[in-house]
């Protein structure tokens, strides 16, 4: 029963909502990059950053996602980054790549900054779908074969930061592309959508310089749906923090993270209130590490977001 609850949502998933979304990762923070380019050299660091993503704990074959970044300066306005993106979600899989490249202007001696960035994608989609794994009495109309593409995209943002707040605003899927197949049997995947993301944040200091509370909001909206995401993190000696999110698709998650010399840990979980099978798993479960390369180019460049 769980799995024929896990295969039919995951179906419908594909058949109706599939529109060329990079998988979702919480704890955005570590790689904002993912969704604005502008963020690459914003950090007093270069982040090396890999995340795991376990969806449906509890569910075999449920989907798991992962994520690689690495960005950092190359001269005192400049920067780089790249994103590895992968996506399991049977019987599909999605695979994305893309390179970074960010401009910082400085406004006033007040640290105020300015920056635009723009990124280029390579994206792979497969998916190999077997007849007999569908529930009984569910419509064959997703018969197919095999989806096997590539296709590319770009995105762009921009993004007004201090050492304490940061307003951003960017699209991704900005060509609207697509992996659309039609192959006779009733089964086409959706049209891209190009996705539209807010997000500001301000960090309090609330108990001499040893506490700072960091509220934020980010908004991802496209022609299909918007969500907001409502999140506060605590932050004790910045090398230390918990924090919980509520998005508006009915999710909640609780994370923490702390730093070992260059090193970040973080954990996540998440859980849905959202459809029947939200009841027979336990939630999603994530892990971050963050390797904080430190330069002289890095410290020189300017960037102030150093957690």
């Amino acid at each position: 029963m769980k799995r024929y609850l896990l295969i039919f949502s995951i179906l419908f998933f594909t058949a109706k909502v599939f529109s060329q979304q990079s998988p979702i990762f919480n704890n955005h923070f570590e790689s904002p990059d993912i969704n604005n380019p502008a963020f690459s050299g914003s950090k007093t660091y270069n982040p090396l950053v890999i995340q795991v993503r376990k969806q449906w704990l509890g569910f075999q074959d449920a989907p798991f996602s992962s994520n690689v970044s690495y960005s950092g300066a190359v001269n005192n306005r400049s920067a780089l980054g790249i994103n590895f993106v992968h996506d399991v979600t049977l019987p599909s899989q999605q695979s994305e790549m893309q390179l970074n490249y960010a401009y910082h202007i400085p406004l006033n001696d007040n640290n105020y900054n300015l920056a635009f960035g723009i990124g280029a994608k390579l994206l792979y989609y497969r998916l190999k779908f077997d007849i007999s794994d569908i529930p009984p009495g569910q419509d064959p109309a997703f018969n197919v074969d095999l989806v096997d593409e590539f296709t590319g995209d770009a995105s762009a943002g921009a993004l007004f930061y201090s050492e304490n707040f940061y307003f951003s605003y960017s699209q991704t899927n900005i060509l609207e592309s697509a992996f659309n197949t039609d192959d006779g049997k009733g089964f086409k995947l959706n049209n891209g959508y190009r996705n539209h993301y807010y997000d500001v944040s301000y960090s309090f200091n609330i108990i001499d310089n040893d506490w700072h509370l960091q509220p934020s909001i980010m908004i991802n909206s496209n022609k299909n749906r918007t969500l907001y995401n409502f999140n506060t993190r605590l932050h004790h000696l910045k090398n230390k923090w918990i924090g919980t999110n509520y998005r508006s698709d009915n999710t909640i998650y609780f994370a923490f993270g702390f730093d070992l010399n260059d090193i970040s840990i973080s954990y996540c979980y998440e859980h849905s209130f959202n459809g029947n099978i939200m009841i027979h798993n336990y939630g999603s479960h994530q892990i971050g590490m963050t390797y904080k390369f430190v330069s002289e180019l890095s410290e020189r460049h300017i960037s102030f977001w150093d957690y």
